[in-house]
């Protein structure tokens, strides 16, 4: 049994998630409203990636980033999972280790990019047990 404590959690956390659907659905049938001069500025708080969306519609892409150096390479990645206007994730790894040393940046579909990461990753060290040797980059590619 649950006690009162986490039973009024568990409905708050239910009233905050109806709520931010509603937000959404009402940001959607909203009308079109006519452009006025500060939203046709390109630089009107928006930021490069978003200035070219029209009204009502969102940014859905993810940011991944590879950074080569003299001794290696710097991974980065955003962590938001977004389900249209919803973040449904703020802390994933969208950073996913497939072997000792080869790493890959995830974007797309959460459940897909991880199944693949983990056929890759099981994949992979199949390979290394079966030759004895660590997998290249091109194999894991």
């Amino acid at each position: 049994k649950k006690s009162i404590g986490t039973q009024r959690e568990t409905i708050t956390m239910m009233n905050n998630h109806y709520n931010q659907i509603m937000y959404a659905q009402q940001q959607y049938q909203q009308p079109m409203m006519a452009p006025t001069s500060a939203d046709s500025d390109a630089y009107s708080g928006k930021s490069a990636e978003t200035r070219h969306l029209k009204p009502g519609e969102l940014s859905t892409g993810t940011t991944i980033m590879a950074i080569k150096f003299d001794k290696g390479v710097v991974l980065c990645a955003d962590s938001r999972v977004s389900t249209g206007a919803y973040v449904a994730n703020r802390a994933s790894d969208k950073i996913a280790q497939l072997h000792d040393h080869i790493w890959c940046c995830r974007s797309g579909s959460a459940a897909d990019t991880q199944a693949l990461t983990d056929y890759v990753r099981h994949f992979l060290a199949q390979l290394a047990v079966e030759t004895g040797r660590l997998p290249e980059v091109k194999v894991a590619a």
